[in-house]
């Protein structure tokens, strides 16, 4: 039989093993998505000179719905690190003490989630739509 110290660290464990788990699935989709927008976008530089004009504004379509996915997934992806990270407070001690501490001490860190979830998919974005009216003809640069 388990004791109840025995079953809250159990339940500490699983809390954190799950945060850890969800942090990591949003770190490294967002990596995927960087290296997979900047293959686009070296493919696009690379057959800029060759292609048509409709084959370079589809894929400047394709590469801006990519961010925009991207946006969407970590969007989705952060709410659920920001559950489970909730929870873990909830059930851990240490972690209660940690993020009252972090948040007392007004760390810059309160930015990095945003900065990976929208401002990064959000300018890669940007440079596709650029192309996109650059290659229209409605952006004469």
């Amino acid at each position: 039989m388990t004791t109840g110290e025995d079953r809250d660290s159990r339940h500490e464990r699983i809390a954190w093993d799950h945060a850890l788990h969800e942090e990591r699935v949003l770190n490294e989709r967002s990596g995927l998505f960087l290296v997979a927008e900047a293959m686009l976008l070296v493919f696009y530089a690379t057959i800029n000179a060759t292609a048509s004009r409709t084959s370079l504004r589809l894929f400047t379509v394709a590469g801006l719905l990519m961010s925009c996915l991207w946006t969407i997934l970590s969007s989705r992806q952060a709410r659920d690190l920001t559950d489970s990270a909730a929870i873990l407070k909830d059930v851990s001690p240490f972690y209660s003490t940690y993020v009252s501490k972090r948040e007392r001490e007004g760390h810059f860190r309160k930015w990095d989630r945003p900065i990976l979830v929208f401002a990064l998919p959000a300018l890669v974005g940007l440079v596709w739509l650029v192309l996109l009216l650059t290659g229209t003809g409605i952006l004469g640069l």
